[in-house]
């Protein structure tokens, strides 16, 4: 079906007479309606703005179709036009009902009657994406080979159409900005012929010379400037018509002040050919004029160590005319950069913003400013700038200019400011110190009108901050001190306060509204927070904090008593075993007075023998005997009875009484399972595992110590467990190893007792000489009904045993979590099942 007859030779007419591109589209579309049987032509122009198309030809479809298929995204499945256009070849659907890419639009197709649609991308000879062409029928139907030939021979029509629309619109724009360059530019703009001749002029010519434009248009260039110039203006002419474009400057005297123009001109060439010159002329007399008087006064501040600028104060915007050198070292920019803008580029976000309002009203009534701002050098550093401004006066006493000296003060201004911040704030953490939070915490309180606006101090103190300190050193201690700042503060709005009143001590002052709701929140997002670890260079830290939180609903609504009553929470909440948060209610006070009592009497026990030691057994998970016993200590107080170690060892650790505590425990231990195994001579002798405390491992001397126990109570080495904490560690990792192989060579077992709480991580295991591990009975809890509890104890289990360690589970307490253990590769099982802990008889 070739396109040879009238029509479509009326089809190429209209696009070689640039006919309108709808009237073209459509005589196409008919043309090829009228060849195709029962055939609905519909033409998408493609948008590459937002990668759509959209319908802009089909007479023969409904407006509800037409706006259906407007602003269409293309892709691989969106209908046959979309896929088409996005896949860059013709796609054919038969059965428009039974194509899933018409899934979006089946209703529209549906409405229309459509059935079958064949469609064919648009594409220019370098493969630009115009649109689509398409045919729709309405029944389904596959194409005949003549079918698509003529399809694309019309989407090839249609291409032509596009891209004589497109070169038409490009030129018709083109020709546009031109004339609307020619004619608006605020400098006067001749076209001159390759003889010199003037072709065309706009409005700005009448102020060279007080000739019209019209008057300019025929004359020679030469006639309209001074004969002294004449030379120089045929050189640049002659340049420009050897195709280089040039500028050169121009006077022409005139009486009073010669007026100066800068000329610019540019070569028009067509065909590589110059056919003409464009000549723009600026009028320069007034900048002239500033640079001579700029000169004069150049010579005079030049030299000045000073930061000194002129900007003109009746040009827009006041741009700046002169700069010293002193300004340029002094912000790092150069002349020709600052030259002709106004100052403002020197201010940033944090410039004073009343400073600023107070230059501005100063430059509005022309008189004398000094103020001190915060500016920017060009590579972005701040430096204070002492700024004075003062208006400069013709003889007319016309404000003319404004003349700027600056002076860096830099240096001054950090001295104050590092001497007020170190009035006020904690120098290693940047926060808030004590004596800010109490004078912040007494105006809140005067504030707070006698509690009816809440007030919520909170008490934050870190567990275990000073083992870490001595062992890591204190520069890894103060690195873990800003980091829990940090964190911290990232859970505060800018309205709260917060402050480092010791070394590991920290306050929060709440004052807002719903401080006392978002207290509580606050304390457990601060536990969750700060018991992830710390990467401290090579270090991996671990740290938990117990918290303490008053308020002044009712009890007080003094500053001082706040204060006191967060940190009575703080230790009720060390108290109940760390890691906590404890909120004053009147009844921590007795608990205060108890801490005190306790730690007195704590100082006692020692001496006095009131410490004894219970044993918990620990059975072989298949044969139900007992392997070893674990150590655990009991306090009993003269006064108050068996007490537990979560009622004393958090606060012997505080005080640091924790050594000489685990160094009896230790000792008493082997002594103890040393005769057990003499008095039961013929059995298989067990093994007691012994806790030892972060501070009592890390100890100078703890090796030798460990030594004379063995040697004192003949206990056998191999009959010997050491239980210490994945912390411990993960503390100073070179000489943890060290001691951890010195212990090894004496014969002594190494168990990380609590797996699973900590750092819980398998990779260090590979490194350290250690025999088993003992997962924490929080894991046990809730198996085997938490299907999450177990699969993380089964996958404990299995690498543990992947790296040829034993398992021991604590925490066993019924049958069901026994049964589980013990089908599930456990190996050892400690827990009320089996027995409670209790003196060891023999």
């Amino acid at each position: 079906m070739p396109l040879d007859d009238d029509k479509a030779a009326h089809i190429y007419d209209l696009i070689a007479v640039k006919a309108a591109l709808p009237d073209i589209l459509q005589a196409i579309s008919g043309y090829v309606e009228q060849r195709l049987d029962q055939a609905i032509v519909s033409i998408m122009q493609y948008d590459e703005s937002d990668d759509s198309l959209s319908l802009i030809a089909g007479a023969q479809l409904t407006t509800d179709y037409w706006q259906a298929l407007q602003h269409v995204k293309i892709g691989p499945e969106v209908g046959t036009c979309g896929s088409a256009a996005y896949l860059r070849r013709p796609i054919v659907t038969a059965n428009i009902a039974e194509d899933k890419r018409w899934i979006a639009f089946a209703g529209y197709a549906a409405a229309e009657g459509l059935q079958a649609c064949w469609s064919i991308p648009v594409l220019s000879n370098s493969g630009t994406l115009f649109g689509t062409f398409a045919t729709y029928y309405r029944q389904p139907r596959e194409p005949q080979q003549a079918e698509l030939e003529l399809m694309q021979r019309a989407a090839a029509l249609v291409s032509l159409a596009f891209e004589h629309h497109y070169q038409t619109l490009q030129h018709e724009l083109t020709d546009k900005r031109f004339r609307s360059l020619f004619t608006q530019h605020p400098g006067a703009v001749f076209e001159i012929d390759t003889d010199g001749f003037i072709l065309a002029a706009n409005h700005p010519v009448g102020g060279i010379n007080q000739q019209s434009s019209q008057q300019a248009i025929g004359k020679h260039f030469l006639d309209i400037i001074d004969a002294s110039q004449h030379e120089a203006a045929k050189q640049s002419f002659a340049q420009t018509l050897q195709g280089k474009a040039n500028s050169y400057e121009l006077m022409n005297p005139s009486e009073g002040q010669p007026q100066w123009f800068d000329i610019t001109n540019l070569p028009i060439t067509i065909a590589g050919a110059v056919t003409g010159v464009f000549s723009i002329v600026q009028d320069i007399s007034q900048r002239k004029h500033q640079e001579q008087q700029l000169n004069v006064l150049q010579r005079g501040i030049a030299s000045s160590p000073n930061g000194v600028v002129l900007a003109d104060a009746q040009a827009p915007g006041m741009p700046l005319i002169y700069v010293n050198p002193a300004f340029c070292k002094l912000t790092g920019y150069t002349e020709a950069e600052v030259l002709g803008r106004n100052c403002r580029f020197l201010q940033g976000k944090d410039t004073d913003p009343d400073s600023v309002s107070a230059i501005r009203d100063a430059i509005q009534q022309h008189r004398e400013i000094q103020v001190t701002l915060r500016n920017y050098r060009k590579d972005g550093t701040a430096f204070w700038n002492q700024l004075l401004i003062g208006p400069v006066f013709d003889a007319n006493h016309q404000c003319t200019h404004f003349i700027g000296i600056q002076q860096d003060i830099t240096l001054i201004r950090e001295q104050e400011d590092l001497i007020a911040s170190q009035r006020t704030h904690d120098f290693l953490t940047g926060s808030a110190n004590r004596h800010t939070f109490e004078g912040r915490l007494i105006q809140a309180c005067k504030l707070s009108q006698n509690g009816r606006l809440p007030l919520v101090v909170m008490s934050v103190d870190l567990d275990g901050f000073r083992p870490i300190n001595d062992a890591l050193g204190h520069v890894v201690g103060d690195q873990l001190l800003c980091a829990v700042a940090d964190r911290i503060r990232g859970l505060l709005t800018k309205e709260d306060v917060l402050a480092r009143l010791a070394s590991d001590e920290f306050a929060i002052l709440l004052t807002d509204d719903g401080a006392l709701e978002r207290g509580i929140e606050l304390a457990e997002n601060l536990l969750e927070l700060l018991s992830q670890p710390f990467e401290l260079g090579p270090h991996n830290v671990h740290v938990s904090a117990s918290i303490g939180i008053a308020d002044n609903q009712g009890l007080t609504g003094k500053a001082i008593e706040m204060m006191h009553h967060a940190d009575m929470a703080m230790y009720e909440a060390k108290r109940q075993g760390r890691n906590t948060w404890h909120w004053y209610d009147g009844s921590d006070a007795q608990h205060g007075a108890d801490y005190a009592q306790l730690r007195h009497d704590l100082m006692e026990a020692i001496t006095q023998h009131q410490f004894v030691l219970h044993y918990q057994p620990i059975l072989a998970a298949q044969s139900q005997t007992v392997s070893s016993y674990e150590a655990l200590i009991r306090w009993q107080h003269p006064r108050r009875g068996l007490l537990y170690p979560g009622d004393f060892i958090p606060l012997a650790e505080q005080t640091g009484q924790i050594v000489a505590i685990g160094q009896w425990v230790l000792e008493q231990a082997a002594k103890d399972i040393a005769a057990f195994n003499q008095q039961s001579a013929g059995q298989q002798a067990v093994t007691v595992a012994v806790n030892i405390s972060p501070l009592q491992f890390r100890r100078q001397g703890f090796y030798e110590e460990l030594k004379r126990v063995l040697r004192v109570s003949g206990l056998a080495p191999e009959l010997l467990e050491l239980e210490v904490t994945e912390s411990v560690l993960m503390m100073g990792a070179d000489r943890t190893r060290g001691i951890l192989n010195e212990i090894c060579e004496l014969g002594v077992q190494v168990s990380i007792d609590d797996f699973g709480t900590g750092y819980s991580s398998f990779s260090y295991l590979r490194d350290l000489p250690v025999h088993t591990l003992k997962i924490d009975r929080s894991f046990i809890r809730d198996i085997p009904a938490n299907q999450r509890d177990s699969a993380l104890l089964q996958g404990m289990i299995q690498m543990a045993h992947q790296l040829s360690l034993n398992v021991v589970v604590e925490g066993i307490e019924t049958l069901e979590q026994y049964e589980f253990m013990r089908q599930h590769g456990a190996d050892y099982l400690q827990g009320f099942y089996f027995a409670r802990p209790a003196p060891l008889t023999w």
